[in-house]
């Protein structure tokens, strides 16, 4: 089965410290979408100390086309102590969160340097766990989607099969 691909809604502007290219702003992201296809686009920038100030009023007029939907969002991170990095009221500035449970590359931010790195096994557990706590949330579920669930370091040839 051939599945097309018309929406992406994880991207993020030079606003996010994991991008920095002031080229990619909402007006090119637009661009992309509309010169693939998509009928979606989003804008999810990292929810971080550094970008909270900004972020919202950045975010306060996305552009828009007939042909291709923009939609405002933010990736959020789970910290260790399982809170999100997002404040409560700052939810309905989004139209949809990108929750991001398993950002173990964040090691003292958002994953505890205690329990990495862990075998495939402990790295099942753990984001399961953390997807037990992101469920407990009281959130908007139907604005709710997962970051990087699948992007996990492993040792060479481990693959997670138990979540």
């Amino acid at each position: 089965m051939k599945f097309a691909i018309d929406h992406d809604l994880h991207n993020h502007s030079y606003i996010s410290p994991c991008s920095r290219d002031e080229r990619q702003n909402l007006n090119s992201i637009l661009t992309y979408a509309l010169t693939n296809g998509f009928s979606l686009v989003g804008i999810s920038d990292h929810l971080w100390p550094d970008t909270r100030e900004i972020i919202w009023d950045a975010q306060a007029e996305v552009p828009q086309s007939k042909k291709c939907r923009f939609v405002k969002g933010s990736e959020v991170d789970m910290h260790m102590s399982g809170d999100l990095s997002i404040l409560k009221e700052e939810i309905p500035n989004a139209e949809y969160l990108i929750v991001a449970v398993t950002h173990v590359h964040l090691l003292g931010y958002a994953t505890d340097p205690a329990r990495a790195p862990l075998s495939v096994e402990e790295t099942a557990a753990y984001v399961k766990e953390r997807i037990h706590t992101l469920l407990a949330m009281d959130l908007p579920f139907e604005q709710v989607g997962l970051a990087h669930i699948t992007w996990i370091p492993q040792p060479a040839g481990h693959h997670l099969t138990e979540c």
